[in-house]
């Protein structure tokens, strides 16, 4: 059986001590996504060059695979907002919590590695339009999901004077998503 292991560590010999190690096994290819919660060393062209100090633990300050900034989106309609996320950007729903009158007091989608957080609007907190760039694989392809699940066009996927080819939709909560695919 043929396997591959990749670990990547971010500013692992600092302070953070935490990662993603990402396991590709045999043929056709499988994936397990694995948090890191102690790093006791970093791999180095001539080996593995272990911590004098041993392990570092797992900052406690946030949830594990969760990013250290998220937008938080105050939409007119949350329900439909996940739904559309789920819909383009195969998003995945961690949790939600019911507020008054049927509203979404909060909810958190996961695109990719980022946590987006959401929230219906109330008289006390109204809508605030927002955009949100994303990058996808494919942005045609991504572009063209973002239309079929009930987004409005605001720009058709053209690359202009930056490496990124970009198109943006805006979803019925009134959010503007900027759809991008590093091309060139």
């Amino acid at each position: 059986m043929l396997a591959s292991l990749h670990i990547q560590i971010p500013r692992a010999a600092e302070t953070t001590g935490r990662g993603m190690v990402i396991m590709r096994l045999g043929f056709p290819l499988a994936q397990a996504v694995l948090a890191v919660t102690c790093v006791s060393g970093f791999l180095s062209d001539t080996g593995f060059i272990p911590f004098d100090s041993g392990c570092l633990a797992m900052p406690a300050f946030k949830p594990e695979q969760y990013n250290s900034v998220s937008p938080y989106l105050i939409v007119s309609d949350t329900a439909a907002t996940i739904q559309f996320l789920q819909q383009a950007f195969d998003g995945a729903l961690l949790r939600q919590y019911p507020g008054e009158a049927g509203r979404i007091m909060h909810a958190e989608v996961r695109l990719d590695d980022t946590v987006i957080m959401l929230a219906d609007a109330h008289p006390d907190w109204p809508a605030v339009l927002a955009h949100v760039h994303i990058y996808v694989p494919d942005v045609d392809a991504s572009y063209q999901r973002a239309l079929a699940a009930g987004a409005a066009s605001v720009q058709e996927p053209v690359q202009k004077a930056d490496e990124d080819k970009r198109g943006g939709v805006k979803d019925i909560g009134g959010t503007t998503w900027w759809i991008a695919t590093r091309i060139g």
